[in-house]
């Protein structure tokens, strides 16, 4: 009988560190205002990018089956001071995506919101129903559809693609953050790592000849 760790994608390396990349991907979009500059009519900056990158990670032995990270911290820095960790393994950490701030504390996960003060969930929830919020969030009809909806009227999803791939910047980074053992300088305009050759090497596989890209 094989066992699941044995065929599951997300436990192997070579597949982009997946376990890594899955909570970045669904963690990361939700800080994406926080991290980026907001301009309420354009939505978030595209192409914000840490400026730095560290991590520690746990792997299994080398004759393991699978070989990606099984326990990792990932800690970016992006402008404007604010911080970003990225965990997965750790006590400390819990799933969805938490917000610290001079007051207090709010954490959403899919379907859930919790705060430091619960007051202010409850002022929220009064404001949005009697419709006097500051800025109004888009409801999504979920994935699925609302990509439909999108082909079908030419506009942006919730989450575009280069939100996308911005957003998998820091899941990249830390894993080869990991990998080398220390900390990366990042340059979002250019998206490349900076004075750092030997992780520079690790954005990239070394593709068989006579393929290019």
């Amino acid at each position: 009988m094989i066992g699941s760790s044995v065929i599951n994608l997300g436990n192997w390396a070579f597949y982009g560190c997946p376990n890594l990349e899955d909570v970045t991907l669904n963690a990361i979009p939700l800080c994406f205002h926080a991290t980026s500059v907001f301009d309420p009519a354009r939505g978030p900056d595209d192409a914000v990018g840490p400026l730095t990158v560290s991590a520690t990670a746990e792997f299994p032995p080398k004759d393991a089956v699978w070989n990606t990270a099984t326990r990792y911290r990932v800690e970016c820095a992006y402008p404007n001071a604010v911080d970003v960790v990225i965990a997965g393994g750790h006590e400390d950490i819990q799933g969805g995506a938490k917000w610290f701030g001079p007051n207090g504390w709010v954490r959403v996960t899919r379907g859930t919101i919790d705060a430091s003060n619960r007051q202010w969930i409850r002022e929220i929830q009064d404001r949005e129903k009697k419709g006097d919020l500051d800025i109004q969030l888009y409801k999504s009809p979920g994935h699925h559809q609302e990509f439909l909806d999108c082909v079908r009227s030419r506009k942006r999803t919730l989450t575009p693609v280069e939100i996308g791939h911005r957003s998998q910047t820091p899941g990249h980074l830390g894993y080869i953050a990991s990998v080398v053992g220390r900390k990366l300088k990042w340059d979002a305009a250019k998206e490349e790592i900076v004075g750092d050759p030997e992780a520079s090497r690790l954005m990239t596989k070394q593709m068989r000849e006579p393929w290019k890209v």
